[in-house]
């Protein structure tokens, strides 16, 4: 008799906790799968405008350098087209290696975006000794003579990478203002001036504005607020003033 009147307990399901990789993602990390290539996940909405951006780009840039190049090609090469097949050469190796990398898998990616992204601003770092050489004013060749480069071709490409991949691992904290500044908006600066500084030192404003560009690309694709890069591109805006009258004071001694 008791215990019909006893009520039987009841066990509450098991609370599941949601790690920070499940909390749902803003801007293109939500979109971008982990272990899979390019090629395996297919031809998304965005994947074909990056595409038809880069074709645009490229046949803008042919068309510019057969109209600027003819008349010196024909007078130095004896050819009119000589500038022109060169530069068609170096597309088709830009094209194999962009087909190459769809067939890697993003993962790879991820893993080297931070040993990339080191040892192209230690690169760049080694423009400012005196194994750089200066070109037009601006310190930003390594190596001999004949064979020199510029380690900030490299690091264009992995500040890329690394910008994706940080956008990525903490795109999750977006969601929150605090969390935001703190784990996100911070370390994204402070991986931005790491890339930028050396370049602005030595110095290459025309390099240094790309980089700005890419940092500013990569903001505005994390799915940042509104307000938030409105403060960033303000204070920018003003780093860049500031930076350009320091070099014209510094030039025109």
């Amino acid at each position: 008799m008791t215990r019909a009147l006893v009520p039987p307990l009841r066990r509450r399901p098991p609370q599941r906790v949601q790690s920070a990789a499940a909390v749902p993602t803003r801007g293109f990390a939500s979109d971008v799968p982990a272990m899979r290539s390019t090629a395996q996940t297919g031809w998304t909405p965005a994947a074909v405008g990056l595409v038809a951006v880069v074709v645009l780009l490229i046949a803008t840039g042919l068309v510019f350098v057969a109209s600027a190049s003819s008349i010196h090609s024909l007078t130095v090469y004896k050819d009119p087209w000589f500038v022109f097949r060169r530069q068609l050469q170096w597309i088709a190796m830009g094209l194999t290696a962009g087909l190459m990398a769809m067939f890697f898998p993003h993962a790879a990616w991820r893993r080297l975006a931070k040993p990339m992204f080191v040892v192209s601003v230690l690169a760049t770092l080694v423009t400012l000794t005196p194994l750089g050489h200066s070109r037009g004013g601006s310190r930003r060749w390594v190596g001999p003579e004949s064979i020199a480069v510029q380690p900030t071709e490299l690091l264009k490409l992995s500040l890329v990478f690394a910008l994706a991949s940080f956008v990525c691992a903490r795109n999750h904290h977006l969601a929150e203002a605090e969390s935001a500044t703190h784990y996100f908006v911070r370390p994204f600066l402070v991986i931005s001036a790491i890339a930028i500084v050396p370049v602005l030192l030595q110095p290459d404003m025309g390099t240094g504005m790309i980089l700005v560009l890419i940092c500013a690309t990569m903001a505005v694709a994390s799915g940042l607020a509104g307000k938030t890069l409105l403060r960033l591109g303000a204070v920018g805006a003003v780093l860049v003033f500031l930076y350009s009258a320091a070099m014209f004071v510094v030039f025109s001694r």
